[in-house]
C-alpha cells in the first residue's frame, strides 16, 4: 500500500506542476530559467514514476510467486498431486553442447517417483512422432541437468519453438506441465579471430597512441602476441603474452620507419604456447614518422 501512496503523491505533484505551468503561461511569459526549472522537476518526477513502476512490477511478481507457493502448500496438505515446470519457462536461449537445469516443483509425489521429461517441438504436428521426444526419466528431485546434444533420437536439436514437458504418474494419477512459452536451442558460434583495427587504409604517426582492436569469441582465455609486419617481414614485436582484452593501446615508438606497407599480425596461444588462432590486417596501413 505504501508504494501505491507514493505513486499517487508523485502523480498529484506532477499534475500540480503542470497546472501551475499552464496558469502561469496564460498570465505572463515564463522566463527561460523558470521553464528549465519546471522541466527539470518534471524529468525528476518522470524518473520517480519509472522507478515506482519497476517496484510495482517486482511486487506483482512476488505476489504471484507467493500465490503459487501457497497453492502448492495447500495441495500438499490436502494430498492433491501436481507438477509445475519452472525452467525453462519461455524466452531462454540455450546452446547445444552446454548443460542447463530443467527444474520443476511437485506435490503429492514421493522423491523416488519417476518424472518423464520431454522436448516438445511446436514446429511439428501434435500427433507426429517428431512432436514430443523423450529426454529422460529421472527421480523426483526437482532438477535435471540436461547436456543438450546435437541429435536427440536421430533428430537435430535446433530451433526457436521448443518447450519442455514434465509429467508424473500414470493414467488417472498422471499430472503434467509444459513451458508457458517457447525457448530457443541454438548452435554455438565457432571460435574465430578477426583483426578490426588497423585493418587497412589507416595513417598512424610515431609518438602517438592508437588502439589495436580484434574480435575473438571463443578464445577469451587465450594469451595474445601482437606483431608489426612490413611486406611479411617482422619489424617489431608490439606485445607478447598479454591478456585477451580485445584491444591493446600501442604508443608507436619514434624509431619506427615511415612506410605504407604495414600490417598487424595477432596470434593467440594458451599458457603453454600452443597456437590457437592468428589473423592479420586485411590491407596495408601507413605509419608516418614524425621527427621530434
Amino acid at each position: 500500500m505504501k508504494i501505491y501512496k507514493k505513486v499517487f503523491i508523485i502523480v498529484a505533484l506532477s499534475l500540480l506542476i503542470l497546472t501551475f505551468f499552464n496558469v502561469q503561461s496564460s498570465q505572463a511569459a515564463i522566463s527561460k530559467e523558470q521553464l528549465e526549472t519546471l522541466q527539470a522537476q518534471i524529468n525528476i518526477i518522470a524518473q520517480k514514476i519509472k522507478e515506482l513502476q519497476a517496484l510495482l512490477a517486482t511486487l506483482l511478481q512476488n505476489l504471484q510467486k507467493t500465490a503459487v507457493q501457497s497453492k502448492q502448500e495447500q495441495e500438499i496438505q490436502m494430498g492433491v498431486k501436481s507438477i509445475i515446470l519452472t525452467s525453462p519457462n519461455g524466452k531462454e536461449a540455450w546452446e547445444t553442447g552446454k548443460t542447463y537445469n530443467i527444474q520443476w516443483n511437485s506435490s503429492g509425489y514421493t522423491s523416488d517417483s519417476k518424472i518423464k521429461i520431454t522436448l516438445i517441438d511446436e514446429r511439428k504436428e501434435p500427433n507426429s512422432l517428431d512432436y514430443e521426444i523423450e529426454i529422460s526419466q529421472v527421480d523426483n528431485n526437482g532438477l535435471y541437468s540436461w547436456a543438450i546434444p546435437d541429435l536427440l533420437e536421430g533428430r537435430e536439436v535446433f530451433g526457436s519453438l521448443y518447450k519442455i514437458g514434465v509429467s508424473a504418474g500414470q493414467g488417472n494419477d498422471k499430472k503434467s506441465d509444459n513451458s508457458d512459452s517457447y525457448f530457443t536451442v541454438k548452435k554455438p558460434l565457432s571460435p574465430y579471430l578477426n583483426v578490426i583495427s588497423p585493418n587497412g587504409g589507416e595513417t598512424w604517426e610515431t609518438g602517438k597512441t592508437y588502439k589495436i582492436k580484434w574480435d575473438s569469441p571463443g578464445f577469451e582465455n587465450q594469451q595474445v602476441d601482437i606483431i608489426l609486419k612490413r611486406e611479411a617481414i617482422t619489424q617489431m614485436r608490439v606485445a607478447d603474452d598479454i591478456a585477451n582484452l580485445s584491444y591493446y593501446n600501442w604508443t608507436i615508438p619514434d624509431n619506427v620507419s615511415g612506410n605504407n606497407t604495414y600490417r598487424i599480425l595477432i596470434e593467440l596461444h594458451d599458457t603453454q604456447g600452443t597456437p590457437a588462432a592468428s589473423d592479420r590486417s586485411n590491407k596495408n596501413f601507413t605509419i608516418t614518422r614524425i621527427l621530434r
